[in-house]
């Protein structure tokens, strides 16, 4: 499996251009780019790469992709941040963040986002939507169960992950108050990607900035988010995330990574 990633974007009256972050997997030897985040009313773009020839190798890599078009796109809703797994189906599965356009793409992101979701026969797509697998509460509903809990608002973000005979699905949410410091990682488990999932531990949070300040996260103005998780030929699970230490500059964005022996449990920091 390859991966590259490439952000940027921003927002501008009611239309948002997403973050565009391209995402590289190799299915059945055919490279397929993501590429997550298109325009206000959200959307999914595939495109692949073209046949190299040796004339090619001194081109850059993105000259060499092949825009396919859109393969997810949902009338009424922003969609962001897919991340894609070929099930034991055959079929190729994408997990995005959702919301509605109701909501505007601020604050509407990390006030009514939802995870998706969407199944497609190849990794061209078409991708056909299938069901919600994790949401927020709902507005005003103070019956809703996730109230009062660290992931009440907006799991966003997602990341799926095959580990053994188990799907790992990274995600992110905040509590609603204290925004964007109450960002924190969860994580959801199953053995199938129908489901059901079942949060790891006791509440589905696997990391929150610390109580110790002498690591660097402490206090993050950001809280921790952008989970990325790999497992190391060794055995570890390293987990790469984002922070801001407090009181520095407004672009002062720092990746870490977390060492764990098992997904759900990181318990150990490095400097790297």
């Amino acid at each position: 499996m390859f991966l590259g990633v490439c952000m940027g974007g921003g927002y501008f009256g009611d239309h948002s251009f997403s973050p565009i972050k391209l995402m590289i997997k190799v299915f059945k030897n055919s490279a397929i780019a993501l590429i997550m985040g298109v325009l206000a009313i959200g959307g999914v773009a595939l495109a692949k790469e073209k046949k190299m020839k040796i004339d090619d190798l001194g081109r850059a890599w993105l000259d060499r992709l092949e825009y396919v078009g859109i393969a997810v796109t949902e009338p009424g809703y922003h969609v962001w941040g897919s991340s894609p797994v070929v099930g034991d189906d055959g079929r190729v599965h994408l997990f995005v963040a959702r919301w509605p356009v109701s909501a505007k793409f601020l604050p509407g992101w990390h006030t009514s986002s939802e995870i998706a979701r969407y199944v497609s026969d190849s990794p061209e797509g078409p991708f056909r939507f299938q069901e919600v697998v994790l949401k927020g509460k709902e507005p005003d509903d103070s019956s809703d169960s996730q109230v009062d809990s660290w992931d009440q608002c907006a799991p966003h973000n997602p990341t799926i992950h095959q580990v053994g005979d188990r799907y790992v699905l990274m995600y992110i949410a905040n509590t609603g108050d204290d925004f964007p410091a109450s960002q924190n990682i969860g994580m959801l488990i199953s053995k199938s990607l129908e489901g059901p999932w079942v949060k790891a531990g006791k509440d589905g949070m696997v990391l929150t900035p610390p109580d110790d300040p002498s690591v660097w996260s402490h206090k993050s103005e950001v809280g921790v988010n952008n989970p990325a998780l790999l497992q190391h030929p060794d055995g570890r699970f390293l987990l790469y995330y984002k922070a801001k230490r407090k009181g520095d500059g407004s672009c002062s964005y720092v990746f870490r990574i977390k060492e764990a022996k098992e997904p759900s449990n990181p318990d150990s920091e490095t400097n790297q």
